[in-house]
């Protein structure tokens, strides 16, 4: 799956797929909770990216950024599964850059299945206080510029975009058979062939070369499959 494409100099204003950050503490909790929130809501709605360095209304914060972007992505993806049980390593950091400040980058790209919280985000807002980000069992996805408590609608489009990636699916797989020559024969070749000397196996030949035999006689009572590979599919054909 490619990740979304996001230009932080066109960028002006936080949307449904972009979220802005002025600051990134990784020794925060409050910094961490509030990010994989955003970073689970996004991936949830499809994709999109999140720009640290940038006020809300889309201008270089100053802070620095280097924290974030020394951060391993393994360390992201657990922070992730601590709290969704989910392994999501489907996103990308990246240095940038807006008016010649220095931002860092998050490209994340959506789940086939929305994640949901199994563990409580909270964090101290004071000596005895405490907020909560997202609570345990919540699904979440964007809002606008905002990441919130998922509902009914948002659970439907969820559902039609991965009916959408199916059916995609199986039409690029139907144009590579109604594109395929006339005396074609279309075979299923299984994903497990191996080299063997056994007689009983039927050959295969995979080939982009045009010229290239279409078939040979084993023996007068075998036949020996063989097969062209094209960029339109495998066409092959038995002959006896």
């Amino acid at each position: 799956m490619i990740l979304p494409f996001c230009d932080p100099e066109a960028a002006c204003t936080e949307t449904a797929d972009v979220e802005f950050k002025a600051q990134f503490d990784p020794s925060s909790r409050q910094d961490w909770c509030e990010l994989i929130k955003d970073i689970v809501a996004i991936a949830n709605s499809g994709g999109g990216s999140i720009i640290v360095g940038l006020n809300d209304d889309g201008t270089p914060s100053g802070h620095n950024v280097g924290s974030l972007l020394l951060l391993d992505a393994a360390d992201l993806t657990n922070r992730i599964h601590s709290y969704t049980e989910a392994q999501f390593a489907h996103f990308e950091i990246c240095a940038a850059s807006k008016q010649n400040s220095p931002i860092a980058l998050i490209r994340i790209g959506g789940v086939r299945i929305p994640m949901i919280f199994t563990s409580p985000g909270t964090y101290p807002t004071g000596p005895s206080t405490q907020k909560t980000a997202f609570g345990r069992g919540t699904i979440y996805f964007r809002h606008g510029p905002k990441s919130e408590p998922g509902t009914t609608v948002d659970l439907a489009a969820a559902v039609e975009r991965e009916l959408e990636r199916t059916r995609e699916f199986w039409l690029s797989g139907i144009a590579k058979v109604v594109t395929a020559p006339v005396d074609a024969t279309v075979h299923v070749v299984p994903g497990d062939v191996t080299l063997t000397d056994s007689q009983q196996a039927t050959p295969i030949r995979l080939t982009e070369n045009d010229a290239a035999p279409c078939s040979v006689r084993s023996k007068p009572t075998s036949y020996t499959l063989t097969a062209r590979l094209n960029r339109t599919g495998i066409f092959g054909e038995r002959v006896m």
